[in-house]
């Protein structure tokens, strides 16, 4: 049956192809080939299984085509007319899933009535449609190809290129041992003090005890992980508009900056080992857990927009948590396996650095090390034992109370990374323990404090004298390499600078 209309599949099958190209195209150079590959098998197959079920349910081939070619419209264009929906029809009931869909659905039966029954030949919509999927696959192409040829993937990096740094002939064991920890969304005592009521002076005593600097008025350059780390790694700001807003892209392209970075790049041509128990994969230095911001949060930039992962996004948690029928919660094995695997990162990430703090090596080390804590997820209470699923599924715990919790379990933790900060080696140890940025959830009114983040230093010949109380992560590695590689940096004005997050999630 289907080879007879081995023509028409062909190029029903331009339209999955030509939705890969436009988001490879809309985000060139961001997305990896084999996340792209993949989305496209599944579109295929998506696109073969409809192709299908509507040649056997039609005996006019051309009827079946125009059938099948309105529900790949319904399917991959589903996200963009649900947000163009929202755009004219704020607030309204109109724009819901239980309006939209059940509308969408008397579209295709009623579609697939008219064109069962009609006797109307649609010879002319045929060919109009072939030319138009076969017109958007070309200028597809052509944009890919103008963007190939125009390198359009150098406008990806974020940071400034670095002109200052100089050739160092620094011997191999005069060089520091580096270690990097970022405890995510981890706040300031002063803001903890202040907005949570919570004296944190233990913490900032036991840095003390451990001859650590602690710059207690530090506030983040950013806002948003991706950003902060990739200026902290870029040793300056990055090419971002202040108050402008976060886009898909934007996130993107601060991946891409933590992982195509300047420091990390140097330090390997200083002969460092990089050993990466981050969140980021770094200048071909993978992480050794899967990062937080792996192919599976990239590949939903483009899947996102399909009716299947919109639906499984914003309304099948209704039928997946809980029994429609008693009212039961329900644990979905994928939620299981999403919990557990994020707390088994962190312990693995935190027992990498335990276990480089403890021994030596001949050739010098950079460790970075990223904690998801205090930042949500909140899987845990103080002590670090798990939640109930149950509490977690049915979203019962306060924000601030869970926010603390983990916190004083983080608190526990960078008590075990001070017990190893002091071990004796022959070689000279940097510790930076930083936030990426404050706590999160403030609303607009207090926005700045969202910057206000832990940030202390230990350098094991306590020279201190090129740092200073309010000296901001775009700074970090400034000092650190003037001080130990013979660089001349001049220090940049501490800055916070405001991403909006009215699109995506701040993290």
């Amino acid at each position: 049956m289907l080879k007879k209309h081995f023509k028409k599949i062909i190029y029903l099958l331009l339209f999955p192809l030509f939705f890969i190209l436009h988001g490879h195209n809309a985000y060139f150079g961001l997305i990896p080939f084999e996340v792209l590959f993949s989305l496209l098998i599944k579109y295929v197959l998506i696109a073969l299984l409809l192709i299908t079920i509507s040649f056997s349910l039609y005996k006019n081939g051309i009827n079946a085509f125009l059938f099948i070619l309105f529900l790949l419209c319904v399917f991959f264009l589903f996200g963009p007319f649900h947000d163009w929906l929202k755009t004219i029809l704020p607030n309204s009931k109109l724009t819901s899933y239980s309006s939209v869909l059940p509308a969408l659905a008397a579209m295709v039966i009623g579609l697939f009535w008219y064109l069962k029954r009609s006797r109307r030949n649609f010879q002319r919509l045929f060919l109009y449609s072939k030319l138009l999927l076969i017109f958007f696959v070309s200028m597809e192409v052509v944009s890919l190809l103008f963007q190939i040829f125009t390198s359009q993937t150098e406008n990806n990096h974020l940071a400034v290129p670095i002109n200052e740094l100089k050739p160092t002939t620094i011997p191999n064991e005069n060089k520091p041992d580096i270690f990097f920890v970022v405890f995510d969304e981890y706040a300031s005592s002063k803001s903890l003090r202040e907005d949570f009521n919570f004296d944190n002076s233990g913490i900032d005593s036991l840095f003390e005890a451990n001859k650590f600097f602690v710059s207690y008025d530090s506030k983040s350059n950013y806002n948003f992980t991706f950003f902060s780390i990739a200026s902290t790694f870029a040793l300056d700001y990055l090419k971002l508009k202040p108050d402008g807003p976060i886009s898909e892209r934007l996130t993107l392209q601060g991946i891409k900056s933590v992982e195509k970075n300047y420091l990390t790049a140097y330090l390997k041509k200083q002969k460092y080992q990089i050993l990466n128990y981050g969140s980021f994969n770094l200048n071909e230095e993978p992480a050794k857990t899967t990062p937080f911001f792996d192919n599976g949060f990239i590949s939903n930039v483009i899947d996102n927009q399909t009716l299947y992962s919109r639906i499984k996004r914003d309304i099948w948690w209704n039928f997946t948590l809980k029994n429609i029928f008693t009212g039961e919660w329900r644990i979905p094995n994928g939620f299981k396996k999403a919990k557990d695997y994020h707390v088994q990162r962190n312990n693995f990430n935190l027992n990498g650095l335990i276990n480089e703090l403890r021994r030596e090596t001949l050739e010098p080390r950079f460790v970075y090390v990223h904690l998801m804590l205090p930042h949500e997820p909140f899987y845990l209470n103080s002590d670090g034992k798990p939640l109930s699923d149950t509490v977690l599924i049915r979203n019962t715990i306060n924000q601030r109370d869970g926010y603390l919790d983990q916190l004083k379990f983080s608190n526990s933790l960078i008590r075990e990374i001070c017990a190893w900060v002091n071990y004796k080696t022959k070689r000279k140890r940097v510790v930076v323990i930083e936030s990426d940025h404050g706590y999160k959830f403030f609303d607009e009114s207090k926005r700045n404090r969202k910057f206000w983040n832990l940030n202390a230093y230990y350098f094991s010949d306590n020279e201190y004298s090129k740092l200073y109380n309010g000296i901001s992560p775009v700074n970090t590695f400034r000092v650190i390499l003037n001080q130990y590689f013979n660089q001349s940096f001049p220090l940049l004005k501490d800055s916070s600078i405001y991403i909006l997050d009215s699109n995506v999630k701040n993290n």
